[in-house]
């Protein structure tokens, strides 16, 4: 697990961006939330993941739906268990290869977007991949996007572990463990 001091070294480092709904620091009793430089740059910047041909109007309100999801988990606000954000693993025992894989999702009468990454230790999460929801045809699109997120963790944390306990997430209480902040 890695530590706050280790998290802002590597904001220092310019390897990871800590994301807040006005860039400025995240509030004391709120939530970290980290993104790879390449991930920063997809949720801030044009063009946004879509399904091909649709109207700026849609672009606009998936980032406002995303937006205001990172913006609750960041002030610590409720998150609604597999509707806001989801352990991917949980989903069922067939797929406990992404345990500890998880997603910040949008919702709207859009097509969402994903955000995924780990938390590296309860309350800061780690944003390693950023996708559309339509990009993800069938199992195996999920396990490249899985690859790809944690061979960026690899990169950014070496051996240290993100959280995958308690396992699996059904109830808020388990949320919680992964969401709520801790100081230690």
């Amino acid at each position: 697990m890695l530590t706050w001091a280790a998290l802002e070294a590597l904001v220092a480092e310019g390897c990871l961006i800590r994301w807040s709904p006005n860039g400025d620091d995240p509030p004391a009793e709120g939530r970290a939330l980290y993104m790879t430089p390449d991930v920063f740059a997809a949720i801030t910047k044009q063009p946004w993941p879509s399904s091909g041909g649709e109207m700026p109007r849609h672009t606009q309100q998936r980032r406002s739906a995303m937006r205001q999801v990172l913006e609750r988990f960041v002030k610590g606000l409720h998150m609604l268990i597999q509707r806001d954000i989801k352990e991917l693993g949980s989903v069922s025992p067939l797929r406990s290869h992404m345990r500890g894989f998880w997603e910040i999702r949008s919702q709207g009468r859009m097509e969402e977007t994903r955000l995924f990454g780990f938390f590296a230790r309860p309350g800061a999460f780690v944003a390693t991949g950023f996708k559309g929801r339509g990009e993800f045809e069938e199992q195996a699109d999920w396990d490249a996007q899985r690859c790809a997120c944690e061979q960026q963790w690899q990169f950014l944390a070496g051996n240290e572990k993100y959280l995958a306990e308690p396992w699996p997430i059904t109830t808020r209480s388990q949320l919680a463990k992964y969401v709520d902040r801790n100081e230690e």
